[in-house]
């Protein structure tokens, strides 16, 4: 496993800017697709000097991490299509995936209501499965408290339902770890379908309600997180996803690699 970057972040917001992720200490990043398309997903930026900016950083793209979710208060038309430009961009830019990968799109299932909704959400991903079967992409549905796959349980029930072999995990342990899960209890459930994991971190106020911090600065157990991940094989990159202001990201990032890799 190796560690990442996600994409606009404060050490960049430009492709020039990768350089200085790759002097933190991250072999990857994980590009939010407005780094490289326009509103209508049409390339803003030279090939020539994407390749040469990741190239020359020694990057990898690890993943493209979609802005939208599946799902918008249970209506899935706007998400279905905005996904599934997501995986041909994923396609379009194979060739800065780690060596023998596949691409991968990172996204959120979203919301609605949970009886409701839940067969739309199925129906959806079953699409989309389809599509990243034809593209050759995975799509890494992350769980969050804030969605309807609000815990590991209910991903993996959903993966069970979708039954899409290109439809897989992204791990985000901060994002149920606390109230919804325990560490071990979500590796264990999806060991086999996390193909990359999240590295942020959470505390709880009085009443309950999450904030997110950068890893190691919550209530996970980091040492712990990147013990349970050696036991999913498919695991390629762990993705740091919350920073600090300034030399925050750096100290951030050299905290992780020193765990991680």
């Amino acid at each position: 496993m190796k560690l990442a970057a996600l994409y606009p972040n404060p050490l960049g917001d430009e492709l020039a800017g990768t350089a200085m992720v790759a002097e933190a200490g991250a072999a990857g990043i994980a590009a939010r697709p407005e780094v490289f398309v326009d509103d209508n997903f049409s390339l803003h930026i030279d090939p020539g000097v994407l390749a040469s900016s990741l190239s020359d950083a020694g990057l990898e793209l690890a993943a493209v991490w979609a802005s939208r979710p599946v799902l918008d208060h249970g209506s899935p038309e706007a998400g279905v299509a905005y996904i599934t430009s997501c995986i041909d961009l994923a396609d379009a830019l194979r060739d800065f995936a780690p060596p023998g990968a596949l691409p991968v799109v990172v996204c959120d299932a979203g919301t609605g209501d949970k009886r409701e909704d839940w067969p739309k959400l199925v129906e959806a991903l079953k699409a989309i499965g389809q599509h990243a079967e034809a593209r050759q992409v995975i799509l890494a549905l992350r769980p969050d408290r804030a969605t309807m796959l609000d815990r590991s349980r209910n991903a993996l029930n959903l993966l069970t339902e979708v039954g899409a072999s290109y439809v897989q995990a992204a791990l985000d342990a901060a994002a149920t770890v606390g109230d919804k899960d325990t560490l071990d209890k979500a590796v264990e459930r999806l060991k086999d379908n996390i193909v990359i994991a999240c590295a942020r971190d959470v505390k709880f106020d009085a009443a309950g309600a999450p904030s997110y911090l950068p890893a190691g600065e919550g209530m996970l157990n980091y040492q712990q997180y990147v013990a349970l991940l050696g036991g999913a094989p498919g695991c390629a990159y762990m993705v740091a996803t919350e920073f600090a202001p300034g030399d925050g990201a750096r100290a951030s990032l050299a905290r992780l690699k020193g765990l991680v890799g």
